[in-house]
This record gives structure tokens, C-alpha cells and sequence, in this order.
């Protein structure tokens, strides 16, 4: 059996359900407009009520803020630490201290040391190293002489003057030249 012949201005589709048609449901378009209708009284909703909290934060008078130290007096800056004050110099010492013959003889040494440690120097430099190290050791040995000939002459002058006197720092200032001299060489060994 076949079927019946199909009619081609028939609107019925082969499946035997009726096309959609062209044009969209009444509820479809009463829903979209109810949502269009929604968002916009929602928007303007927010915009109002951004513009009324605008408006009263700018009607708003800012209070004055409170200055939570007012009452506290104004102090002097703590001093510095006992270590750390700037050191009073005086001048107590009598004014020829230096001419000690005691102080006059170890600068004497210091100064043969200090040419002793620029042989060294130069015998370094012209990479003679036997006569650098002999040099050497012979300026520490100096500069160590020079420091054993001045300790009771520093340690007197302290005890007498303070360490604060301008003439017994400048011998501590000295001495500790010396004390730096001595220590450059303190690893080289005698070449024997």
C-alpha cells in the first residue's frame, strides 16, 4: 500500500507536526517587554539611589578631627649614650708634654720602624721576597719596641690628665698607628 500522494501547498510537515510559524507567541514578546520593564526600573533604582547617597555625603559637614596629642608637652630630644657623647676635649696636661724624652724616644723607634716597613714596601714591589720579609719583620719588631717604650708614659699621662686631654689623645692616637703598623706584619715569617 502506498500512501496517499502529498498535496505541496499542504502546511503540514512530513512528521506529521505543525511548522512553527514565523512570527513570535504573544507570551513570548509580554515576557521580554516585562524584562525590559524589570532592568530599567532596576537601573534607575540604583542611579537614584547613588545620587541621594552622593548628595548626603556632600551635605555632610566634616567634623573636626581631634588632635590626639594636643596636651603633650613638647620635650628635648633624649641625650646620646654614655659611648656615643661627643667627647669633651680639655686641656689640662702642661703644655711641653711631648717633649718627654720618655715619648721623644719612642717616636724615634716609630720613625726608624716606619722606614724599615717602607724597604719592605719597596722590596715587595720589586718582588724581592727575602728582603721584604726581613724588612718586615724588623718594622713590626720596631713598631713593637716603640709601643713597650711608650705604654707607661700613655698609662701615666691618663692617670695624671684624663683620657679627654688633648695631648694625651693625640699620643693614644699615636700609639695606636703604631698598634695598626704592627698588626699588618704580624703573619710574616723571618726568612732564615
Amino acid at each position: 500500500m502506498t500512501p496517499p500522494p502529498r498535496d505541496s501547498n499542504s502546511d503540514r510537515p512530513r512528521s506529521g507536526r505543525r511548522a512553527a510559524s514565523a512570527n513570535p507567541s504573544p507570551v513570548a514578546i509580554a515576557c521580554f517587554v516585562a524584562l525590559i520593564l524589570a532592568l530599567g526600573v532596576g537601573g534607575w533604582a540604583a542611579s537614584s539611589k547613588k545620587a541621594a547617597a552622593e548628595k548626603e555625603k556632600a551635605a555632610e559637614i566634616p567634623a573636626p578631627t581631634a588632635d590626639p596629642f594636643a596636651g603633650v608637652v613638647r620635650e628635648a630630644p633624649p641625650g646620646a649614650p654614655a659611648g656615643r657623647a661627643r667627647i669633651k676635649e680639655s686641656n689640662r696636661a702642661p703644655a711641653g708634654l711631648l717633649e718627654d724624652p720618655i715619648w721623644v724616644g719612642a717616636i724615634q723607634i716609630a720613625q726608624d720602624a716606619y722606614a724599615l716597613r717602607d724597604l719592605a714596601e719597596d722590596a715587595k714591589a720589586s718582588e724581592d721576597w727575602a728582603g721584604y720579609s726581613s724588612k718586615a719583620v724588623a718594622a713590626r719588631e720596631g713598631f713593637g719596641t716603640a709601643l713597650d717604650a711608650s705604654r707607661n708614659f700613655e698609662d701615666r699621662i691618663i692617670d695624671q690628665y684624663g683620657e679627654n686631654d688633648r695631648q694625651v689623645m693625640q699620643v693614644a692616637k699615636e700609639r695606636n698607628k703604631w698598634i695598626d703598623q704592627r698588626a699588618k706584619y704580624r703573619k710574616v715569617k723571618s726568612s732564615q
